[in-house]
């Protein structure tokens, strides 16, 4: 015989409730803290620190400017070595001999310093060339409408993962790296004709797909409740909660909106009685993540010198005091820098001068003294 068990739950929804409360109020109080911070400490932080310390913030910009400079110069030096087998010395004349034409303007159609990407460079499509990842510029399975959905952190780091590729593809052909921007478009093209054939396709036969009309159903809803010209006082929760809606519709991520939803019903309608106990329990865990990720930001925060900079107005000397001599360490550690640079470059030009001056030795005229590897002074890296 089959028995019914009534179980009352409303302890464990109480319990979760009151879990889901608890995260949010810290989390309501972390946010609010990150929130003064940027728009009211950081402005008035960087104000005063400019009119403070204006010459001394020049003259650490200006060394540190100096200081990269030379420190490229050298690594060019030390890339020609590597890519031509030539001495420190000959490599040196090389890299001043690049240098002093660009400056003279004799080269022309020469790319000023870090331009990792010409104009012209780019491989034609069809073309005969190297690719980056064997039979294409773009890694195995990448799909280009993926890559646009995603947030820009994520587009950040397939950036950075694609300039890695291609040093080492210039490393190894010697070539110049396809310009990605330029790669990227000629996939949507390609794209965009395949989404037409499966446009004509689906008129033919249409389909009907449950989840994503529920997504475009539930968007539609939550921006209702949450657009700014329908919530003219937005609070910092429902912004957040807006810009989670956008985030989770671009994904096409259903789980992700529903989640929103769920936040939506419990701050703005309270309908807490409506959410069954796993929802609020998952509400509570997005909550938290959320929470340890403005706890880590909350902390770098306030190693700043700007943290609560606004209820310091009457502190102002101590803080100088105290900026000051942080800002002459770094000025310190930045003329360090420079001199050591400096050090290398003139004892290279040292060494250059006493064997241009040997009995017997070869003037260096305007060309290189032997064939170099010098594509990284060419086209692909000035």
């Amino acid at each position: 015989m089959w028995r019914l068990l009534v179980i009352d739950d409303q302890p464990i929804r109480r319990r979760a409730l009151d879990e889901y409360r608890s995260a949010e109020r810290r989390l309501e109080k972390i946010r609010t803290e990150l929130e003064v911070f940027e728009t009211n400490d950081m402005p008035a932080f960087n104000r005063w620190e400019a009119r403070t310390f204006g010459a001394l913030l020049t003259e650490i910009r200006e060394t540190e400017s100096a200081a990269a400079e030379k420190r490229r110069i050298v690594e060019a030096i030390e890339d020609e070595v590597m890519w031509s087998g030539c001495t420190q010395v000959t490599a040196y004349r090389r890299v001043m001999e690049v240098l002093n034409r660009s400056a003279a303007g004799e080269e022309e159609d020469e790319p000023s310093w870090g331009n990792e990407d010409p104009e012209g460079m780019d491989f034609e499509p069809g073309s005969d060339c190297e690719r980056m990842f064997g039979e294409s510029d773009l890694p195995p399975g990448f799909d280009v409408r993926d890559f646009d959905r995603l947030p820009r952190s994520g587009k950040a780091k397939f950036r950075a993962f694609y300039e890695s590729i291609a040093e080492t593809f210039e490393m190894m052909t010697g070539l110049p790296a396809p310009n990605l921007d330029k790669v990227l478009e000629r996939e949507r093209a390609r794209s965009r004709g395949h989404e037409e054939q499966v446009r004509d396709a689906s008129r033919r036969h249409p389909e009907r797909h449950p989840e994503k009309d529920r997504l475009k159903t539930l968007y539609r809803t939550l921006v209702r409740q949450l657009h700014p010209d329908c919530n003219r006082n937005q609070g910092w929760r429902e912004r957040e909660l807006w810009h989670e809606v956008q985030a989770a519709y671009q994904a096409r991520d259903l789980d992700r909106l529903e989640a929103a939803a769920g936040r939506v019903e419990m701050g703005l309608n309270g309908a807490s009685a409506a959410l069954s106990v796993h929802t609020l329990l998952r509400l509570t865990g997005d909550l938290l993540r959320e929470l340890a990720g403005l706890k880590k930001q909350a902390t770098r925060a306030r190693r700043h010198s700007a943290w609560r900079f606004s209820s310091r107005v009457n502190d102002l000397a101590a803080m100088e005091a105290r900026h000051r001599g942080q800002l002459e360490l770094l000025k310190a550690s930045a003329r360090q820098e420079l001199l050591r640079w400096s050090a290398i470059l003139d004892d290279l030009a040292a060494r250059a001068q006493r064997r241009s001056k040997r009995p017997g030795s070869r003037k260096t005229s305007g060309k290189s003294e032997s064939p170099s590897q010098m594509h990284f002074f060419g086209e692909s890296s000035w």
